[in-house]
């Protein structure tokens, strides 16, 4: 394969490429003639290697392994091309038209796109199985011998990740604060209070309609919650996303953006409006689509801003 790829190269006309190539076969060959060589010399003694003699073969091997990875890496990414079947029909046919060659190049992208892609990790595949079960038949549908059903596990290899259903309930619980925490910290990029809280109602929009699954586990489940003693870091994540809101909402009172009053009172005003909406859209009582959603979401913000803006215009 390697003087078939110098061969490619050399057509065209990359000498440093060729020069490597050939030069990695000499010596892959003549440390292959190494390591036969004491094979032999072992065969007609009739004993075994010396450890120094052994040592040397080990480091010949190594040393074939290091630069036929070395060319490898030089002709695949380097060269950007990857040579497949039919090369017994070197050399004829590789001087010939590139396009008539049976020796065919492809770009290392297409190759790559065409790995398959790493399966999910099986605790992530668990809690999904367990949303599937509570949101098509409630708490009581969640039982770890249906969730090892879905998942294709047996029971006890399910313990191993969850000690019990409760640990599970808590770890789902968790894991939707912690999406719904990566969606909202997304409006911390904005430069200003108001651009902040804007794209704090964007995130919200954005985990509605990406995650609505979590959306119901977080805020339409209260018997999950009553049936769950969450531990204090859990809670503290969940309080964490309440006063992210709340902060927005003061920052923007502090800079003269919005109106004097409590940063309490219209954080909750505001929360209600965003709930009350993504609710009624999950609900399918908005009779809309996605983009009807955030549309009608982005409406009911801006009627809520010509009453708590500084600038609202009195009708």
């Amino acid at each position: 394969i390697i003087p078939t790829a110098a061969m490619r190269l050399l057509w065209r006309k990359d000498w440093l490429a060729v020069c490597n190539s050939y030069y990695i076969s000499i010596v892959s060959l003549c440390g292959n003639s190494l390591v036969q060589f004491f094979l032999r010399q072992a065969h007609a003694n009739q004993r075994k290697f010396s450890r120094k003699s052994f040592r040397f073969a080990r480091r010949v091997i190594r040393i074939r392994a290091d630069l036929l990875f070395f060319v490898a890496t030089r002709v695949l990414f380097a060269e950007k091309i990857v040579f497949s079947h039919r090369l017994h029909e070197f050399p004829h046919r590789l001087l010939s038209d590139p396009h008539e060659s049976s020796i065919h190049c492809t770009p290392i992208a297409d190759t790559i796109r065409s790995v398959p892609t790493k399966k999910k990790d099986p605790k992530e595949r668990i809690l999904s199985a367990a949303i599937k079960l509570y949101l098509s038949g409630g708490l009581k549908a969640v039982t770890m011998r249906r969730i090892a059903k879905s998942v294709k596990l047996t029971p006890m290899a399910l313990y191993r990740h969850f000690h019990n259903k409760e640990e599970l309930l808590i770890a789902l619980i968790d894991e939707g604060y912690r999406i719904f925490s990566e969606y909202q910290f997304r409006a911390l990029a904005g430069k200003t209070p108001v651009e902040r809280l804007w794209l704090a109602g964007n995130a919200y929009v954005d985990f509605t309609l990406e995650h609505p699954e979590f959306f119901k586990v977080l805020f339409m489940a209260p018997d999950l919650f009553e049936s769950t003693e969450l531990p204090e870091e859990v809670n503290t994540r969940g309080r964490a996303l309440y006063q992210f809101l709340l902060d927005r909402v003061s920052e923007g009172i502090s800079e003269g953006y919005l109106r004097a009053g409590s940063a309490e009172s219209l954080a909750r005003s505001i929360w209600a409006l965003s709930h009350g909406l993504a609710v009624l859209y999950l609900s399918q009582m908005l009779e809309t689509d996605a983009k009807g959603f955030r549309q009608s979401f982005i409406e009911a913000f801006m009627h809520m801003g010509a009453g708590i803006a500084v600038d609202a215009i009195t009708p």
